[in-house]
C-alpha cells in the first residue's frame, strides 16, 4: 500500500483540485484515478522541465515504454507511478491506449 499512498500524495501536493474530487470516489476507484493523475502530471512536467526537446522526447519514451511493458505483462520498471498502474492494470483490467495517447500528446508540444 506504499505505492498508493505514495501516489495519493504527489496528486495531493500537485493537483489538489483533482485529489479533492477524487475523495467521492470509492477506494479502488480512487486508487485508480490518483495514479492517472500522477501519470498526467508526471508527463506534464517531463515536456515542461527539459532543457532541450531530444531529452523530453527520451523521458516521454520512457513513460511510453513502462506502459507498454505494464500491457505485455512482462514485468515493470520500478517506480511509484507506474507500480500503481500496472497494480490498477491487473486488478481491474486498465486501458492503456487513452494513456499512450496522453503521453503523445505532450510529445508533440
Amino acid at each position: 500500500m506504499l505505492n498508493s499512498q505514495e501516489v495519493a500524495d504527489f496528486v495531493r501536493i500537485h493537483d489538489p483540485d483533482r485529489y479533492k474530487a477524487s475523495s467521492i470516489a470509492s477506494d479502488a476507484d480512487r486508487r485508480l484515478l490518483h495514479s492517472i493523475y500522477a501519470l498526467n502530471i508526471e508527463v506534464a512536467r517531463t515536456a515542461w522541465n527539459a532543457n532541450e526537446p531530444r531529452i523530453a522526447e527520451i523521458r516521454l519514451g520512457w513513460w511510453n515504454d513502462a506502459l507498454e511493458k505494464i500491457e505485455s505483462g512482462k514485468g515493470t520498471v520500478r517506480h511509484f507511478i507506474v507500480s500503481e498502474l500496472a497494480r490498477a492494470n491487473r486488478e481491474q483490467g486498465l486501458n492503456l491506449e487513452p494513456l499512450r495517447r496522453l503521453v503523445l500528446a505532450r510529445s508533440r508540444e
